[in-house]
């Protein structure tokens, strides 16, 4: 089995690695769309594109009948009903860190799994 992780995150490939499994990491280049509004549900759409995403450009790529599992997912931050976005920089990210300090906050992270195994395709999201 080939193992993809669709991201660049060196804390999503630290996470990954510490499960022991051998992958390979190819980063989504999708422009994420959220069509939800509750945070669940937008982690775990975010994670889904990502993966498919990743999924598609291989599949399209290789006639390989080798099995293969593309891992797609999305974190965000909530805090006092908001989805907070990626800092645009240093400063903004430690704003952001000096906000939510001591103050309660939620962190919702979505994984997407995509499988090809045998010629048949399986998608799970959670």
């Amino acid at each position: 089995m080939k193992y993809i992780l669709a991201s660049a995150s060196p804390r999503r490939r630290e996470l990954l690695k510490k499960t022991g499994i051998d992958f390979d990491v190819f980063p989504s280049s999708i422009e994420e769309k959220i069509t939800k509004t509750a945070p669940a549900e937008v982690v775990m759409e975010l994670a889904a594109q990502k993966a498919c995403d990743v999924f598609h450009t291989l599949s399209s790529e290789s006639n390989s009948s080798e099995p293969l599992t593309v891992i797609g997912a999305d974190t965000v931050v909530v805090y006092r009903d908001e989805i907070l976005g990626k800092p645009a920089d240093e400063a903004e990210a430690f704003d952001m860190l000096s906000m939510l300090a001591d103050r309660t906050h939620q962190v919702y992270t979505g994984v997407s799994l995509i499988q090809k195994k045998n010629g048949e395709k399986k998608t799970k999201t959670f």
